[in-house]
This record gives structure tokens, C-alpha cells and sequence, in this order.
């Protein structure tokens, strides 16, 4: 029983590190002392408030020796991920690149040996795997999470449930309102009922993924595990 415990765990560990560095490359920015929560910048404010990051930004963090609070600087200053590498001494935007990608098969095979992946679905994701690294990386805006900005899906679900345009919504996103701030100050709307809205849009697209069969049913279950507390968290976000 401990065994079959044991390898339960290994396969859901191997399919999250799967999810993070393949579906999405997700990127996460916490206050290390905040407990999931953004960094504070509050006046005199001595606690830690270090980025904690994931995906390719935590990829891109070890293979350019920089801190992850200049990188997000760099980024939320306009410049793409391959600027960054290509004006980092002794590295190259197409090294970075390298780098990722031989992070994203390794973790491709991991799942396929402990079987949260077939054969197949790993030569479908290995198929254009480098140009779907080299296209985010090259791109300003590629990792919208790490700027501050919203996945156009999540705003579109969000200005669905408002009632209003996506521009609309974006303009009042970027005088420095919350999503939680624009639900609650609009008429018949709030916080919990857009998060409710934006959780059920997700769900509905990871289970039409499996319908498809481009997700397996397990899959399906870790990305909606703690789907709600992360819905939640983009939407109580402040935007820079």
C-alpha cells in the first residue's frame, strides 16, 4: 500500500511539473512571506516581498543568473525574455531558448514514464514545442502574469460576466481597479459571482480538452483541484 501511495504521488508530482512547464508555461508572482498573495510595496514595508516564479520565467531566472525581481523589471519595462538574454553577457536568447525546451522534453518524458502521458500526446506536444517556446520568448507580453496583465481568456470571461467591452474593461484594469474592484462597484454584479463565472468558463474548456481526448481524466483533475483559490487570486490582484 505504501508503494501504490507512493507512486500515486510521484505520477500527480510528474503530471503538476507537466502542467507548469508545458501547458502554458504558468507563471506565478508571490510575496514570500504573503502566503500566495502579490508583493507588497508598501512604504516601509521590511519583509521579504522576493518574486517566487515558475514555469519559464524560473527556467529563465537559473540559465541568465539574474534575480527574478530584475527580470520582472526588465519585462514589465517592455523588453521581451530574448532582449533580456541576448544582453546578459556570456548568454543568447537562442541559449535560453535551448534551455527551456530541453526542460519541457525532460519533463515530457518523466510523465510518459510514469504514465500521467502517452506516447502520443508527448509527439504531439514535442511537435512544435521550440517554436511555441521561441514564439513567447521573442514576444513583449508573452508572459502576461509576470507584467500584470490579465490572459485575454480570463478577460474575456470577466467582461462577459460584467456586461461590458473587453476595452472597457481593460481601460479600468489599467487606472489601477482590481477585477474584484470592477465586479463589486458594477450594478447587479460582484467579486464572488466573477469568480464563480471565470472557474465555470475554465472548467467548461478543460473538459472539452478531455472530450477531446487532448487532456486524460487525471490531468483534468489536478487542474481543477485548486482552481477556485487561483481564480480568486487573479482577480483580488491589484494591476501595476
Amino acid at each position: 500500500m505504501k508503494f501504490a501511495d507512493r507512486s500515486r504521488r510521484q505520477k500527480a508530482l510528474v503530471a503538476a511539473a507537466l502542467a507548469a512547464l508545458v501547458a502554458g508555461a504558468t507563471v506565478a508572482v508571490v510575496a514570500a512571506t504573503d502566503g500566495g498573495s502579490s508583493p507588497s510595496t508598501a512604504p516601509g514595508n521590511n519583509q521579504a516581498t522576493a518574486p517566487v516564479l515558475s514555469g519559464d520565467l524560473k527556467l529563465a531566472v537559473t540559465y541568465l543568473g539574474v534575480s527574478g525581481s530584475g527580470l520582472l523589471e526588465a519585462l514589465r519595462s517592455g523588453r521581451t525574455l530574448a532582449q533580456v538574454a541576448d544582453a546578459t553577457p556570456g548568454r543568447s536568447a537562442t541559449g535560453l531558448i535551448d534551455s527551456i525546451v530541453a526542460a519541457r522534453k525532460a519533463a515530457l518524458r518523466s510523465a510518459v514514464a510514469a504514465g500521467g502521458l502517452t506516447a502520443a500526446q508527448e509527439r504531439t506536444a514535442l511537435a512544435s514545442l521550440r517554436s511555441r517556446v521561441g514564439t513567447r520568448v521573442r514576444r513583449a507580453g508573452g508572459y502576461p502574469g509576470a507584467v500584470g496583465r490579465l490572459p485575454l481568456r480570463t478577460q474575456a470571461a470577466a467582461a462577459a460576466y460584467l456586461g461590458v467591452s473587453p476595452a472597457k474593461l481593460r481601460a479600468e484594469l489599467r487606472a489601477g481597479q482590481s477585477l474584484a474592484q470592477v465586479a463589486n462597484a458594477t450594478p447587479g454584479k460582484s467579486a464572488s459571482g466573477l469568480i464563480a463565472s471565470i472557474v465555470a468558463d475554465r472548467k467548461a474548456r478543460i473538459a472539452a480538452q478531455v472530450a477531446s481526448g487532448g487532456l486524460t481524466a487525471a490531468r483534468q483533475k489536478l487542474l481543477v483541484a485548486k482552481l477556485e483559490q487561483r481564480v480568486a487570486a487573479e482577480v483580488n490582484a491589484a494591476r501595476p
